[in-house]
C-alpha cells in the first residue's frame, strides 16, 4: 500500500502541487497504518472480534475499493510528459479521458516556454 501511494503522488501530481500531495499522501498513510495496527490485533483475536476465516472478507472488500478507486480515479499517462499532465489539469479534462485528448503545437507553446519544432 505505501509505495503504490509514494508512486501515484510523485508521478500523477500537478508540478506545483507535488510537494504537498506527497505530504497529504504520507499523512494519510501513517493514519491509516496506526489505525490498522491497533485494530488488527482485536480483529484476529479470539478473546475479541474473533473473526477466523471470516477476516478475508474485509480485506476483500478493501481490495475491491481500491479497484474501485484506481479504475475510475487514476487517469492514464501513457506517454505524456509533466507539462502536459499539467495541461490536462489545467484544462480539468475528466481522468478517463486524459488517453484521448490531443495537443497541438500552439497549446504547448505556453507550458514549455519554447516554440515547438
Amino acid at each position: 500500500m505505501a509505495t503504490v501511494g509514494w508512486v501515484i503522488g510523485s508521478e500523477l501530481s500537478a508540478l506545483r502541487l507535488r510537494a504537498r500531495t506527497q505530504a497529504l499522501s504520507n499523512a494519510v498513510l501513517q493514519i491509516v497504518s496506526l489505525v490498522q495496527a491497533l485494530v488488527f490485533p482485536y480483529m484476529f483475536n479470539p478473546d475479541a472480534g474473533n473473526l477466523q476465516g471470516k477476516i478475508g472478507y474485509y480485506f476483500g472488500a478493501t481490495t475491491f475499493v481500491g479497484f474501485l478507486g484506481t479504475w475510475f480515479l487514476l487517469p492514464e499517462t501513457l506517454n505524456r510528459t509533466p507539462a502536459e499532465l499539467d495541461k490536462l489539469y489545467e484544462k480539468k479534462v475528466p481522468v478517463r479521458k486524459f488517453h484521448d485528448t490531443k495537443f497541438d503545437e500552439f497549446e504547448m507553446e505556453d507550458v514549455v516556454g519554447v516554440k515547438a519544432a
